[in-house]
C-alpha cells in the first residue's frame, strides 16, 4: 500500500511539472515576413487582396532580405495590391490593373526622386516597417497613450489615431488595418493596410508660371552633349536639324509636346541596336538610321518623327485621362499619325518596342503650350 501510494504521488508530481500542463504558448511559425509576402507570387493579376506590388517594390528596393532576417522582431504594415491601386488613384491614376498602377507609381517616384525612383521608394517602404513586434492590442495601447510607432525610416513615426495610421501627407486618406490582422511570422507581425503610408507631403507643386515658349524650354538645355541625360540636348539638336524651332517658338501656338529626354533618345537608340551610353554616340547612330530610312537624306524621316511628338492643341493631364478612359486616339502634327494613352504610357505605331511613358504627372507649362517629358522616342512607323 505504501509503495503504491508513493508511486502515485511521484506520478502526480511529474504530471504537475510537465510543461504541457502549464499553459505553454503555441509554437512560433516558421515562415518569415518575406516568406509570407512571397506567397503572392509576384505576378500581377486580378487579386487585389495579396501582395504582388509590395513584393515587386521590396525586390526593387533590395529590402526583401531585411524582412527575411530570422533574428529580427519587426512589424510590417503591408499594403495589399488594392491598397497600392487606391493610392495610385489618389495621385491621379485612372486604370485598374496592378501592372499599370505599379508603372504609374514608379513614374511618380521618378519625378519625386529627380530621375531615380529607388531612394524615394526605399524610404516609403522603410516607413512601413517598425522595429518592434506590434499586435492589435499593443497598437491600441499606443493609441490610448497618444504614443507613436517608430519606423525604420530615420526620424519618421506613425501615429495611431481613431483606428487609423496617420502618416506625413495631410492631403490623402490615411490607411486603416484590414483583416486578417496580426498575421504572425517567425520574425514579427504583418498588419495588412488599405493604403500606402506616405512619409512626406507628395502633393505636386503648382506648375510654374509660363517662362518663355516651348522652344525656349528645350533650348535651355544648351544643346551641348554632356553627362546630364535628364535634359534635352539631343532633342534641341534634332529640332534645329529639322528646322522646327520656329514652330515651337510661335507665340500664337497652343501645342502639346511629348519631349524625349536625352536618356529617352539613348534608350531608343539602344532598342534599335546602339551599344553605347553617350549622347553624341546615340545621336550619330540615330542619324544613320534616319539616313537609311530616308534613302540617303535623314531630314525627312527625322522631321516626321518630331512632328509625331506634337499635338496641335494644348492638352493637360485631365484631358489625357479622358482620352485614356474612352480609348480615344488623338491626331498629331504628322499627317495620319495618331497617339493613344494608357495610364502614363503613350502608345505609338511601332510594334515590338517599349512604349514611352510620361515622366511627370503634370506638364511643364510654357507661354505657347504644355510639355510632357517622356522616357523613349515615339516611333510613327514599325521599325
Amino acid at each position: 500500500m505504501k509503495t503504491s501510494f508513493l508511486a502515485s504521488l511521484g506520478l502526480s508530481l511529474c504530471l504537475a511539472a510537465t510543461p504541457a500542463f502549464a499553459g505553454n504558448p503555441p509554437p512560433r511559425p516558421q515562415a518569415t515576413i518575406t516568406d509570407i509576402i512571397e506567397r503572392s507570387g509576384g505576378q500581377f493579376d486580378q487579386n487585389g487582396n495579396d501582395f504582388d506590388i509590395l513584393l515587386t517594390a521590396l525586390g526593387a528596393a533590395g529590402l526583401a532580405g531585411a524582412l527575411d532576417d530570422a533574428s529580427a522582431n519587426l512589424t510590417l504594415f503591408a499594403p495589399t495590391d488594392a491598397a497600392f491601386l487606391a493610392t495610385a488613384h489618389d495621385l491621379g491614376f485612372t486604370g485598374t490593373s496592378e501592372s499599370d498602377a505599379w508603372q504609374f507609381l514608379v513614374s511618380t517616384l521618378t519625378t519625386l526622386g529627380n530621375g531615380d525612383p529607388i531612394p524615394t521608394l526605399t524610404n516609403i517602404l522603410l516607413f512601413h516597417v517598425s522595429p518592434e513586434r506590434l499586435n492589435s492590442l499593443t497598437i491600441r495601447r499606443r493609441e490610448l497613450r497618444n504614443a507613436t510607432i517608430p519606423t525604420l525610416l530615420a526620424g519618421a513615426v506613425i501615429t495611431p489615431r481613431n483606428g487609423r495610421l496617420i502618416d506625413n501627407d495631410p492631403d490623402y486618406a490615411d490607411p486603416v488595418r484590414i483583416a486578417p490582422r496580426d498575421v504572425r511570422a517567425s520574425n514579427g507581425v504583418i498588419q495588412r493596410i488599405n493604403r500606402v503610408l506616405l512619409p512626406i507631403d507628395i502633393t505636386p507643386p503648382p506648375p510654374p508660371a509660363p517662362a518663355g515658349t516651348i522652344a525656349d524650354l528645350v533650348a535651355a538645355s544648351g544643346g551641348t552633349f554632356d553627362q546630364d541625360n535628364g535634359d534635352f540636348d539631343i532633342l534641341l539638336t534634332a529640332v534645329q536639324t529639322a528646322g522646327l524651332v520656329g514652330a515651337l517658338q510661335n507665340p500664337d501656338a497652343h501645342l502639346t509636346v511629348f519631349a524625349p529626354t536625352d536618356a529617352a533618345f539613348i534608350a531608343t537608340a539602344r532598342d534599335l541596336g546602339f551599344t553605347g551610353t553617350d549622347e553624341s554616340g546615340a545621336w550619330l547612330f540615330l542619324v544613320g538610321a534616319f539616313t537609311t530610312l530616308g534613302g540617303g537624306d535623314p531630314v525627312p524621316p527625322l522631321t516626321n518623327v518630331l512632328l509625331y511628338h506634337i499635338l496641335p492643341f494644348q492638352a493637360d493631364t485631365f484631358f489625357i485621362g479622358i482620352l485614356d478612359q474612352f480609348n480615344l486616339k488623338v491626331p498629331t502634327l504628322l499627317s495620319r499619325g495618331f497617339l493613344e494613352f494608357r495610364g502614363t504610357e503613350v502608345v505609338d505605331f511601332a510594334d515590338g518596342f517599349t512604349n514611352p511613358r510620361r515622366l511627370t504627372l503634370e506638364p511643364v507649362t510654357t507661354s505657347n503650350g504644355n510639355v510632357f517629358p517622356i522616357d523613349r522616342v515615339l516611333l510613327p512607323l514599325d521599325l
